[in-house]
């Protein structure tokens, strides 16, 4: 494996897109998370996967002046998609030579209305929890209510609320939030 796909591989591993970026500003490579969200704007446009350059022409037009700017840091996107809710947030940050020869900088893409589940199997061995429980629990990471979560399980409410307790006990959490909060710290972990 190449240092880039490595790099890319990686952050596909942590549900972040990422695009490699050259001295003229070009992406020349990007993960399977990037092209997802990408592609998903390409719906917005006429442009379609067929046309030379066609991530930096989308990430030209989802992020204007911004994406041009040389430096790193936030960018915003200047507008959402039809129907979205939040903005594309990306992270430009420079990158040393050493860390792939062709890369300047390279660019994170995050889609906030993406929600990445987290997986039951680290929620059980960082937690200590049962397998009911770990479902329940990265339902709950999701947003999803406790009837909802209960009627999907096929169990009562009273169940589902029995569980909930319990996992808040292991997770040493006292209320819904502050466990989602944790829960969504483990969301890079394999």
């Amino acid at each position: 494996m190449t240092r880039v796909e490595t790099i890319l591989w990686l952050f596909d591993e942590m549900r972040c897109g990422a695009a490699l970026l050259d001295d003229s500003g070009s992406v020349f490579a990007l993960n399977a998370c990037a092209e997802r969200i990408l592609g998903r704007q390409l719906k917005e446009d006429c442009a379609c996967r067929s046309e030379p350059d066609w991530p930096s022409k989308v990430l030209r037009r989802m992020f204007g002046k911004d994406f041009a700017n040389p430096g790193g840091g936030i960018i915003v996107a200047n507008g959402t998609a039809s129907g979205a809710v939040r903005p594309l947030v990306a992270c430009k940050m420079m990158l040393s030579r050493t860390a792939a020869r062709k890369a300047r900088s390279i660019l994170l893409v995050v889609d906030l209305d993406e929600r990445p589940r987290p997986r039951t199997g680290v929620l059980r061995q960082t937690f200590g929890l049962t397998e009911a429980e770990s479902r329940l629990a990265a339902r709950l990471a999701l947003g999803e209510s406790l009837q909802d979560i209960a009627a999907g399980h096929n169990v009562s409410v009273d169940t589902a609320r029995a569980q909930l307790k319990s996992v808040l006990a292991k997770t040493r959490t006292h209320r819904q939030a502050e466990f989602v909060a944790l829960v969504n710290r483990l969301a890079p972990l394999a």
